[in-house]
């Protein structure tokens, strides 16, 4: 047995949209959508089949470091769909019912962590086990009816026990960010009451598209270092933040500690707390976008005469980088 985090997105009328409609526009629009779906939901995520309507995906425990990044995936997956549905809608002077219906399409994901076994099949190996069985029942569910929210993330309590960090030191969860989510529960049959949180995905689009400028590109740029990953962006954005991770490429840093942004997450108002040695860093984000950038005002303290002075630093990851790298 091994334990993993599974995600399923899952496509909110897929179904109409398809029988309602001009099979071939709606096959285009399909295929484009939940190709985008697949690849936001990229690494360390793995893609282990198409069911339908729903994208399933997983990662081992392991090759997560920190669940707050599947928070992040599930939410600029969502952020990048509905965006792209804006672009479609703009962008056709078709007149089909299919093209004219992309706006009914929506997104929503459950995620949950559990135990799983792989099981060799015509198609290949496929994921089994009651946590598997679990979070496809999850699917049907009375978020909508209890809650209101149209577009969600329904994220168990194993899940959230590992993706709800507030405030973290050297990788310690001392205030859990589910008491800002709605809780839930749902009848499941041969699983009883399972405990759930609601986050509302809708929410983050608008931070996706707008974040609080301050002028940041107005800003003079003294020194400007590029340098190829060969990995994808969702990968490298943990070692920026996560504490457990800075000194695996920070060689200096004696301690790291974290303060949880207001919403209780990593997010605008979030500071990183970096000991050097002879003087400490705040690194504070005025501007997040998971995954493509994170901007820090860094303050330093303390009385050696080798600390930096205080900055704004930008990390900027373009996935074309990652091309030139391998």
């Amino acid at each position: 047995m091994q334990t993993g985090y599974f995600v399923i997105a899952d496509l909110s009328g897929y179904t109409r949209f398809v029988t309602e409609n001009d099979l071939a526009h709606a096959q285009g629009v399909l295929h484009d959508l939940i190709t985008l779906i697949i690849d936001k939901l990229g690494a360390p995520l793995e893609f282990v089949e198409l069911e339908g309507d729903a994208v399933f995906v997983y990662a081992r425990e392991a090759a997560v470091s920190d669940a707050e990044r599947l928070l992040d995936l599930m939410e600029a997956c969502y952020a990048a769909f509905k965006m792209r549905t804006e672009q479609m809608v703009r962008n056709t002077t078709c007149p089909c019912t299919a093209c004219r219906s992309i706006p009914k399409l929506d997104l929503k994901c459950v995620a949950h962590l559990g135990r799983f076994m792989t099981q060799p099949t015509p198609k290949g190996p496929q994921l089994v086990g009651p946590d598997v069985v679990l979070v496809h029942r999850l699917l049907k569910n009375r978020v909508i009816e209890a809650t209101g929210i149209q577009a969600y993330a329904l994220l168990t309590d194993a899940f959230m026990a590992k993706a709800g960090m507030g405030m973290r030191e050297q990788g310690t969860c001392v205030t859990p960010v589910s008491r800002a989510l709605p809780g839930h529960v749902e009848e499941v049959e041969a699983f009883g009451q399972v405990q759930l949180h609601v986050l509302d995905l809708a929410e983050c689009v608008e931070r996706h598209r707008e974040r609080f400028r301050e002028n940041l590109d107005a800003l003079p740029v003294d020194l400007e270092i590029i340098t190829p990953m060969p990995v994808p962006p969702s990968m490298v954005w943990g070692y920026l933040t996560e504490p457990q991770l800075k000194p695996l490429w920070q060689t200096d840093i004696v301690g790291v500690s974290n303060v949880a942004a207001p919403n209780g997450r990593t997010d605008v108002g979030w500071e990183g707390h970096c000991d050097h040695g002879g003087y400490k860093m705040v690194h504070r984000i005025v501007d997040w976008r998971p995954f493509d950038r994170i901007t820090l005002h860094t303050i330093p303290s303390g009385l050696s005469l080798t600390k930096p002075l205080p900055c704004q630093v930008d990390f900027l990851l373009d996935p074309a980088w990652r091309a030139s790298a391998n």
